[in-house]
């Protein structure tokens, strides 16, 4: 939680709580924007990361949790950790998708693969790709 939060709360007019998604993130490339600005311990075991998301889902009741490796490709075992802690939350993970290959990957231990700017970087062929390997590993 962050002041940023408490101030949203009081913009005015009313707020529609009923779409609001909170999710966990669990960031672990310490040269991503996200973790120099919130000073992220991202030195962070397969073990740390099933513990963080078992917290999160269970203590927290997160519905979403987030393995962020943004502008990397992360540590699969790390993210099969996250995966094997959680019961109904969903597992995100975003960093280095770049196409089939490591969309494939990661879609084999994670439930959703977000892939940041491949859009822009490589085009609508490359999010097709990334969509195919996500599906194919789902399906093994």
């Amino acid at each position: 939680m962050t002041g940023a939060h408490k101030e949203w709360v009081r913009i005015d007019g009313p707020l529609d709580w009923s779409r609001t998604i909170t999710e966990a993130y669990i960031v672990l490339n310490p040269d991503a924007s996200v973790a120099k600005l919130t000073d992220a311990d991202t030195n962070q075991t397969a073990d740390d990361v099933h513990s963080f998301a078992a917290v999160a889902e269970k203590m927290f009741g997160q519905e979403i949790v987030y393995i962020e490796y943004s502008g990397m490709f992360g540590d699969p075992n790390k993210v099969e950790a996250a995966s094997d802690a959680l019961n109904q939350a969903t597992l995100f993970y975003g960093g280095g998708i770049s196409g089939y290959e490591t969309a494939y990957e990661m879609g084999q231990v994670a439930d959703t693969i977000v892939v940041g700017d491949l859009l822009h970087e490589e085009g609508v062929s490359a999010i097709r790709e990334t969509v195919a390997g996500v599906k194919d590993a789902h399906q093994e």
